[in-house]
């Protein structure tokens, strides 16, 4: 029985560790999902820039994704937009006029574009989570 469009596949992707592991990595099917170039670090001055929220936002992205350098820069500009809705939500505290808040909520709604577009972006280009190979059907035979 064909699929339907647009719902044929994709949920049963295999990691490309499992790939590895099992002996059926292709390159000409598979070669794109590995990371060009090192992983990105990002460095100090990029680091001091962002705020506590941001820099907590790359934490998690680096612990649990290998980041290449086009990858970082988009993590980077999705701690930009953390901060940002850190700050403007923090605005939320104060006793505030019908029209600030109006206006904070106009400029939270575009951080909160800016950062799922951003993440997004991340989620369709890591594909390589940082998790332990899987498990070897064979066991120790292998």
């Amino acid at each position: 029985m064909p699929g339907r469009p647009g719902r044929s596949g994709g949920q049963n992707r295999i990691p490309l560790e499992a790939h590895l592991v099992r002996g059926t990595f292709r390159p000409g099917e598979h070669a794109y999902r590995t990371p060009a170039g090192p992983p990105w670090q990002p460095t100090e001055g990029q680091l001091e820039a962002l705020g506590d929220d941001g820099r907590a936002f790359v934490a998690r992205v680096l612990a649990g994704y290998v980041v290449g350098a086009l990858e970082g820069e988009l993590a980077l500009e999705g701690a930009h937009a953390v901060d940002r809705l850190a700050e403007v939500r923090g605005q939320r505290r104060r006793r505030l006029s019908v029209k600030a808040l109006k206006g904070l909520d106009q400029r939270e709604l575009a951080w909160t574009r800016v950062l799922s577009g951003c993440v997004l972006a991340l989620r369709a280009r890591l594909l390589q989570p940082k998790t332990a190979a899987p498990a070897s059907k064979w066991g120790a035979a292998v």
